[in-house]
């Protein structure tokens, strides 16, 4: 059986040697009525291409033709943790858990695990993991079995992902795309997606005020127009405060106080987006802005603990995982104007570095322990010493 573009060239092949063994005085005829049928042919395929932009407006724009990936590099994230026994007794069946983090693979059919601007490359981690699961956001969960910790003695683990990372422009078709999130939400090889339309923890999508403030919103818009008015309100109107009273407090809080971390930008986005029944999720990582990666130098790692960041993204069918930076702020002229260079775009003076997705992840911590007396206590501690990232070479595909 040929392929198409085989059994093209075989067709156009056996009509020339047709034509050719036809008399002088009729080749010439031939010759002229197939390239008169190809030109209709390509009239007509014109055409059609002219009615269906014009009778089916929505029609799909392939992940392929809808975003650019620039500057695509490949970074080692290593995250280092201690187990120390502080007691004066052995511990024993000592089992600790890992967040691995995002799978960034397709882990269903709307790909909840998946990024369009990060893919896992390699993953290692000493001690082995003994089992994994993976939880409903798209992230692994790893097991490893210590076992016993003599008095004052500590183990060491590290986790290592060698990642390539890019940065991302998407194309402004997107914003005539109008999916119709009813009818996928309601198709159930999508079930997965539902939860990105729901309220949960710090992301309180059936907030009175909330839902009574997308009513202002224009639903005759795209889904990409809406989640960026959504965007513009919370760029310009939330301003950046670290104080614990509004530190990670969610959606609601950071509503009525107009202020909060990264967490509560991210939160809010989503928040309102879930409210226009448009599935949003938040993502957890790094972010090196345009202050700190150009200090970033090939082979040298750098320290990344205090660059932790959460930022949302609100999926479009056929697209993916959109993302946007609602934390970025720009002025002009003194006041706060919308930072639209961190819609739908990852700008190429920085980084973000995915590792897990979920505010409402439901261990509080990366890491639980567990051992004999199948409760923690002050005498085992589990603390993260390090976490960097390392710009290695492209040819780097492996860890050992």
């Amino acid at each position: 059986m040929y392929y198409r573009h085989e059994l093209a060239v075989y067709t156009t092949r056996t009509m020339a040697r047709m034509i050719a063994a036809q008399p002088a005085g009729h080749q010439n005829y031939l010759y002229a009525q197939c390239f008169r049928f190809a030109a209709d042919g390509m009239r007509l395929l014109l055409l059609l291409l002219m009615l269906s932009l014009l009778f089916f407006p929505n029609s799909r724009l392939f992940a392929a033709d809808a975003y650019t990936l620039l500057g695509t590099k490949t970074f080692l994230l290593t995250e280092h943790y201690q187990v120390e026994n502080n007691s004066d007794q052995p511990i024993t069946n000592v089992t600790i858990r890992l967040l691995a983090g995002a799978t960034d693979k397709p882990t269903s059919p709307v790909s909840l695990g998946a990024s369009l601007y990060q893919q896992r490359i390699a993953f290692l981690v000493k001690p082995n993991f003994t089992s994994t699961v993976c939880d409903k956001l798209g992230n692994v969960l790893g097991y490893i079995k210590l076992g016993t910790i003599a008095p004052g003695e500590h183990r060491d683990v590290t986790m290592q992902k060698l990642v390539r990372n890019s940065n991302i422009r998407f194309a402004s078709d997107i914003d005539t795309l109008r999916p119709d999130y009813v009818t996928l939400l309601a198709d159930p090889l999508n079930a997965p997606l539902m939860q990105f339309v729901k309220p949960s923890l710090h992301i309180e999508s059936d907030s009175p005020k909330i839902l009574a403030d997308v009513l202002h919103l224009d639903p005759t818009k795209s889904a990409v127009a809406m989640a960026r008015d959504i965007f513009t309100a919370v760029n310009t109107k939330l301003t950046y405060d670290t104080n614990p009273i509004y530190s990670h407090q969610g959606a609601v809080n950071a509503l009525h106080t107009r202020r909060g971390v990264c967490a509560d930008f991210a939160a809010i986005f989503v928040a309102y987006c879930r409210a226009m029944h448009i599935p949003a999720r938040v993502v957890d990582g790094y972010w090196l802005d345009e202050t700190v990666l150009p200090t970033m130098r090939r082979n040298i790692p750098m320290n990344v603990t205090p660059h932790l960041h959460a930022w949302p993204e609100f999926f479009l069918p056929d697209v993916g995982w959109i993302p946007a930076e609602p934390t970025s702020m720009m002025t002009m002229d003194g006041s706060r104007v919308p930072d639209y260079h961190h819609f739908a775009a990852l700008p190429v003076n920085e980084r973000h570095f995915i590792c897990a997705y979920g505010l409402e992840i439901e261990h509080a911590a990366d890491f639980s322990i567990r051992y004999n007396k199948q409760t923690w206590d002050a005498s085992c501690t589990f603390k993260l010493v390090e976490q960097t990232a390392t710009w290695v070479n492209d040819d780097v595909n492996k860890l050992e």
